[in-house]
């Protein structure tokens, strides 16, 4: 049985319509524990209009939307992306993300690597150098953000990669240290 484009799946109406996105009220918390608090965005991406996902009528929020609603809807001002999640790395576009995040009276913690087999416990050197290479640009793109923490993906730590991942850690952690961001 083919579905036609438009109709409903069995599997969706098994499923039923995606929830709408939570616009309660913020928790009565302390803001002062309120304010160790982060969410990563990670954590709503099949809801997020995402820059490489096929449009669905699930993806209600938009990026530049996230900082707004986390404070709005949970009272967290502390945000976490994905590199991906990026739509561009031009400094325009990244002052942009950073005026919308400070408009919400929020800030981004930290942004969350994943560049696939490359990373820094990969055997293959170049693989392993284009991951420290993107990541120092992802460091350089933090400082425009007003981001202090950089969080990598460090693929498969096992005892033979460990001289390789330590010198490539190493190198991006030195990097990152002349701009104050963190690894």
């Amino acid at each position: 049985m083919s579905v036609a484009a438009g109709a409903t799946s069995m599997a969706q109406v098994a499923q039923g319509p995606s929830p709408p996105l939570d616009h309660g009220s913020p928790t009565a918390a302390p803001a002062a524990k309120l304010a160790r608090i982060s969410i990563m965005a990670f954590n709503f991406a099949s809801r997020l209009k995402l820059p490489n996902a096929p449009a669905s009528p699930d993806r209600v929020l938009e990026v530049f939307d996230i900082p707004q609603y986390f404070a709005d809807t949970y009272g967290v001002h502390n945000v976490e992306l994905q590199a991906s999640y990026f739509a561009s790395t031009e400094t325009s576009y990244l002052t942009d993300c950073r005026a919308r995040i400070e408009k919400a009276g929020s800030r981004m913690t930290q942004i969350n690597l994943e560049f696939g087999a490359m990373n820094i416990s990969i055997p293959d050197a170049v693989q392993r150098n284009m991951g420290v290479d993107l990541t120092m640009r992802w460091v350089d793109h933090a400082v425009v953000l007003g981001c202090p923490r950089i969080m990598i993906n460090q693929g498969q730590l096992v005892a033979d990669a460990k001289a390789n991942a330590i010198a490539a850690l190493r190198r991006m952690s030195d990097y990152a240290k002349t701009k104050d961001v963190k690894i």
